[in-house]
């Protein structure tokens, strides 16, 4: 299996902290940093986790000077967020599909789109017309008419706000699992520790087992399997072989 991820890349950073006291300068919390952990965020997460699944990925994102980093500040007792801090270069180039070479050679097209500015209305529907195979979406855009003819994921907020919806869209629901053509699939309750990337294994999960041929239903209740292991971790986790063969 070879698939072409494209999207932005970041660095998710967290800082774990031990937190006992209040600050005596203002009414919040003193945060003694014990450890650190960088991974590889949002398109970056996706095609970790599609790597777990041993499928050979070739990965585009933004140039790595054009940055965005997501630091985060976690109590290491509680799990609880203090503070999340972002910051993302104000030009990101878009993505410039004729750098493609032999865009056919590939089995799926995996798009995680958070509208940084590298997928643009434009390349998205160059893409969408050059390749011939399945185009799978996870996008921040309100307007997705330029996915349409493509699987899209989007969460319940990002659709309630979405100007625009294609005919096969997949909607995320949490912990009630995910809901495709008037149909919800329910997700096995979990405890849960973080959300942090797992949309990210949702769309990982969902490709791999649409590459095995499987029907949509199936795929969607493995995608929900693949995010509720994610959940059950603190930060952007890649699912590990031992997760994978438990699924």
């Amino acid at each position: 299996m070879n698939v072409l991820v494209v999207g932005e890349i970041c660095k998710d950073v967290t800082y774990y902290c031990d937190v006992s006291r209040i600050s005596p300068e203002a009414p919040v919390p003193v945060a003694d940093l014990v450890w650190k952990s960088t991974t590889d965020g949002m398109a970056g997460n996706v095609n970790s986790n599609l790597k777990a699944f041993g499928i050979d990925t070739t990965f585009l994102h933004q140039r790595l000077t054009q940055h965005i980093n997501k630091t985060r500040y976690v109590d290491m007792k509680s799990g609880q967020h203090l503070l999340r801090a972002d910051s993302t270069h104000p030009n990101i180039t878009p993505l410039d599909v004729s750098t493609i070479e032999n865009i056919n050679h590939y089995d799926a097209i995996v798009i995680s789109d958070y509208n940084k500015g590298f997928i643009t209305y434009h390349n998205a529907i160059q893409l969408r017309t050059l390749f011939n195979g399945p185009i799978l979406i996870d996008s921040k855009k309100t307007d997705l008419g330029c996915f349409e003819g493509c699987i899209v994921k989007i969460n319940e907020l990002e659709h309630s706000k979405a100007e625009s919806v294609p005919r096969s869209t997949i909607v995320t629901l949490g912990s009630k699992g995910a809901m495709y053509d008037g149909k919800v699939y329910p997700s096995k309750q979990v405890k849960m520790f973080d959300v942090c990337g797992a949309g990210d294994t949702f769309l990982a999960g969902l490709t791999y087992m649409m590459l095995q041929g499987e029907p949509i239903g199936p795929c969607i209740e493995f995608a929900n399997k693949c995010a509720g292991i994610a959940v059950q971790h603190q930060g952007t986790y890649t699912l590990t072989k031992k997760d994978i063969e438990s699924l």
